[in-house]
């Protein structure tokens, strides 16, 4: 059964946008594709009282399975965990909502631990889950959780819905009164991914310009909060980072200190019964993991039946806690785990879970050592830097990035891939390299420096650089036979350094033998670049796909001429919308062509013809057909309009060469004046390289003010077929496909928005480019096949039903309820009235019943001819008259919507 976040519950403050490092030409394509499906399913239903949710049989509901599992983070022990909230989630929710389904379902907590709680929760095992804010949010932007609630303790007779950590110490360590003291100390956290116990406190020190990692002598994790404690009471750990409400558990909390104290309120102004050193943050939420459609039903009722619960309630006293509320923001816990380094941006994972040294993350600057090194790096440091059993303990795990600076021997700096210096055959000199953090205890370099065509081999040789000044410097001599361009590499500890390589530049020297490195060959001669060969299959595959769906569409007009769904949709437009999607895809495999292909500069120009055209005649056909719709089914009830209206279609045919007319105009100025020719450009020249990396483009000296021109119009004629739309809104569904013009519009304006940019950025790649605007223009003309077609499809498989025509009915009527029917009463003004007034008050004026009515009172009154009978039979006469007008309105307005066939 496929998932889904159930809407109603997701967090407010959840993750909104995952940062990845994917090229940003695709992520356009995917924001397109997004974009798309969200128009799409607006259209299906256009909202009007269909409602999801709540499947119920008889009057029971429903659920996918009979058993849901919820996990809670147990942070002391499985046992206590248990024991607190055992009443609430199985005992109280198996009570109350169990009973609600049919079969009757039931709950399961099982106390875990983090690394737990993340398997279970991937693997499926878990449907619900209460744990900390920090792991929270990393399963919200991970797994696609949502925050169904935040828990209120109960601590000093008031309800927190938010928590802080503090910092403690000794109360006689006059060495330890502000966060600036760490330095140098041992520190004792609950855990890395601990929040009121560990994360809050990083934060603190990080705000202040400190480090977790490396500012204590040692860091130690616990995994329990009481042991924290212990550990400062005994002098085995001079600072701890524990809970706000740890020290009411310890029976000699007197003799700790709290640093860094801050002054906190809650959200209604009363102070905050606890002493914090951190910020306040929200406290643990309840989570719902993506589920099935039918189990947003069962999270809807356990929602329902946590809030409703009070302090006095027995599972809320064993839980030691005050209540439920809705849920708070959690997008500052967001931001607290990327600052720390947690969230990791390409899987939206946080680091803690892969374990402690992949959860140790240094600030910028610095670097991790290996993970060897960090598990001896308290060795030597004696014996109170021991790590106890069941403990994780670092000592400054985290060294600087090393910086350098590269020199020539003039002293100009170097940069990355640029010249560095110019020399003679045989020339010698050097680089130096300098090191400001003196980390650096080795430094190797490498050097290509070309082809000897003697041997048919490289010159290629590394060696070690010499080491000056304080171990801060390194000397790297230089000395070269053959000419052209020469790379050099240099690393460090197996590493290749960030300023690396280099480019070195060696000009002919007289009386001197020289050799031709690779870099000069190419220096009068030209690399060709084309396209790889999936290009041009895919453009094929893709146009054959195209074609062929466009004549399956075409014989299925055909065969189903006589059908009234086809004859309302009005089916000769349809052939010539199926004409333009052919032109406009056929210009696809032209793209893929390049100058290896006789007349490229023919297939240029061809190519922008019959994309340009194609899409002319589609759009152009489509705003003729909802103007023919407008016109014969709306305007036909406007008096004024009612008699200009052409019955035959052949006026709204001519429309059709009229829209294409402009674009033809402009595309022969266009060939007259400034033709495209297929040119080659050089795409490295960024890189000051004498070889010439050549991409080939259908390029012409006006492109931009074309493209503007012709994107300029086709925008416009979008925009006039969305106004199209709107008027014809009220047209069924059967003679008018408003809803997907619309959504296939709009699509193809998001398209026309993006295509310049992914031009832009895969402009030096061949491959990308072709294969972008192949892609582009295909997904551009499947997609007028899909929303025009298919949904004709649908609709001629359904089946009308009384049922199915009584809830329309049902439906129209609830609408006109709503939005008020008006009554214009020519003598005042117009009125809002609903439509059951008007029902009850039946005065709106209806020809058909006038004249029904006065028919009866006609002939009662035959009997007894006067003048006051003449009277009334003029006035029959008239409305007569009146009666006859409307059933010809009707009769002509069914005549033309169907095509003038009855």
């Amino acid at each position: 059964m496929s998932t889904r976040v159930c809407p109603s519950l997701r967090s407010r403050g959840g993750l909104s946008v995952l940062v990845t490092r994917w090229q940003l030409g695709w992520n356009l394509l995917r924001l397109w594709v997004v974009l798309l499906a969200v128009n799409v399913p607006e259209v299906l239903g256009e909202g009007e009282g269909v409602r999801e949710g709540d499947e119920r049989a008889g009057d029971k509901l429903m659920s996918s399975k009979s058993v849901y599992t919820i996990g809670g983070l147990a942070i002391r022990d499985k046992a206590s965990f248990l024991m607190e909230f055992r009443p609430t989630f199985e005992t109280y929710l198996n009570k109350r909502v169990g009973p609600m389904f049919e079969p009757e379902i039931r709950f399961e907590l099982l106390a875990l631990k983090p690394t737990e709680i993340m398997s279970g929760a991937k693997n499926g095992t878990l449907d619900f889950v209460f744990l900390n804010p920090g792991l929270g949010v990393c399963l919200e932007s991970y797994l696609l959780a949502s925050v169904m609630l935040t828990i209120q303790g109960n601590r000093r007779g008031v309800h927190l819905d938010r928590v802080g950590g503090t910092i403690v110490a000794l109360k006689n360590r006059s060495d330890i009164n502000t966060l600036a003291d760490i330095k140098g100390k041992k520190v004792t956290a609950v855990s890395l991914d601990e929040f009121a116990g560990g994360q809050l406190q990083f934060e603190t020190l990080e705000d202040n310009g400190l480090s977790y990692l490396n500012d204590p002598a040692q860091l130690r994790l616990a995994y329990n909060e009481e042991l924290v404690l212990e550990d400062v009471a005994k002098g085995i750990s001079d600072i701890g980072f524990v809970p706000m409400d740890a020290l009411d558990t310890w029976t000699k909390k007197s003799d700790f200190k709290i640093l860094n104290t801050q002054n906190a309120t809650l959200y209604d102004g009363i102070p905050y019964p606890y002493p914090i050193s951190t910020q306040l943050a929200p406290n643990w939420p309840f989570m719902n993991l993506p589920l099935p459609h039918m189990d947003c039903v069962v999270a809807a009722q356990i929602t329902e039946a946590l809030l409703s619960l009070n302090s006095s309630h027995p599972a809320v006293v064993k839980g030691e806690y005050g209540a439920w509320r809705t849920s708070l923001s959690y997008s500052d816990i967001l931001s607290l785990q990327v600052k720390l380094g947690n969230m990791d941006f390409e899987t939206g994972q946080c680091k803690t879970w892969n374990g402690f040294y992949e959860g140790l993350v240094c600030k910028s600057g610095w670097m991790k050592k290996t993970q060897e090194g960090i598990e001896k790096g308290c060795q030597g440091l004696g014996r109170e830097y021991t790590c106890p059993a069941g403990f994780d303990c670092v000592c400054q795990p985290c060294k600087r990035v090393p910086h350098y600076e590269i020199f020539n021997a003039g002293g100009r700096r170097c940069s990355k891939l640029q010249v560095c210096e110019t020399l003679e055959q045989e020339e010698e000199s050097f680089l130096f390299t300098v090191d400001d953090t003196g980390t650096i205890q080795d430094l190797s370099f490498s050097i290509f420096e070309g082809e000897d065509r003697s041997h048919g081999g490289q010159y290629e040789y590394t060696g070690q650089a010499l080491r000056r000044y304080q171990n801060s410097t390194f000397l790297i001599p230089l000395r070269f036979n053959n000419t052209g361009y020469h790379i050099v590499k240099l690393t460090s500890n197996g590493i290749e350094i960030s300023l690396s390589p280099i480019l070195i530049y060696v000009v002919e020297r007289k009386g001197v033998n020289q050799h031709t490195s690779p870099c000069e060959k190419y220096s009068d001669e030209t690399i060709l670049l084309y396209p790889d060969t999936w290009v041009p299959k895919l453009a094929y595959c893709l146009f054959g796909v195209i074609f062929a769906m466009s004549i399956a569409f075409g014989c299925w007009i055909y065969v189903n001429r006589e059908n009234k769904l086809v004859v309302a949709s009005q089916p000769e437009f349809l052939y010539i919308i199926l004409v333009g999607v052919v032109i406009c895809g056929a210009s696809g495999p032209l793209i893929a062509m390049d100058d290896r292909s006789a007349w490229i500069d023919v297939t240029c120009n061809l190519a922008l013809w019959l994309h340009t055209i194609g899409f002319s005649i589609i759009y152009a056909a489509i705003f003729a057909k909802i103007y023919r719709s407008k016109r014969l089914m709306i305007d036909t009830f406007d008096a004024k309009k009612r008699e200009s209206i052409p019955l035959s279609a052949f006026p709204y045919y001519t429309m059709i060469p009229k829209i294409v007319l402009f674009d033809i105009i402009i595309l022969t100025i266009k060939m007259i004046l400034d033709p495209l020719k297929y040119s080659r450009s050089c795409v490295n020249q960024h890189l000051h390289l004498p070889s010439c990396r050549s991409a080939g483009y259908c390029l012409s000296g006006n492109d931009y003010i074309f493209c503007c021109i012709i994107l300029s119009y086709h925008v416009v004629l979008l925009g006039w077929i969305l106004w199209m739309c709107y008027t014809v809104r009220k047209i069924p569904e059967e003679f008018a496909e408003h809803k997907w013009i619309t959504a296939l519009t709009i699509s193809t304006v998001q398209v026309l928005v993006i295509t310049p940019f992914l031009v832009e950025m895969t402009w030096d790649d061949p491959s990308a480019y072709s294969g972008s605007l192949i892609v582009i223009i295909s997904i551009k003309t499947l997609e007028v096949l899909i929303m025009l077609f298919i949904p004709k499809m649908i609709i001629m498989r359904e089946r009308m039903t009384v049922s199915s025509v009584n809830i329309e009915d049902m439906l129209f009527n609830l609408r006109l309820d709503v939005r008020k029917a008006l009554d214009y009463d020519s003598a005042t003004q117009i009125h809002n009235r609903s439509f059951l007034d008007l029902q009850r008050e039946r005065k709106k004026p209806s020809p058909i019943r006038d004249y029904i009515r006065g028919m009866i009172c006609f002939s009662s009154s035959l009997d007894s001819p006067n003048q006051s009978n003449q009277e009334k039979i003029v006035n029959q006469i008239e409305k007569l008259k009146d009666f006859i007008k409307e059933l010809e309105s009707i009769r002509f307005g069914l005549e033309l919507g169907l095509g003038a066939r009855v």
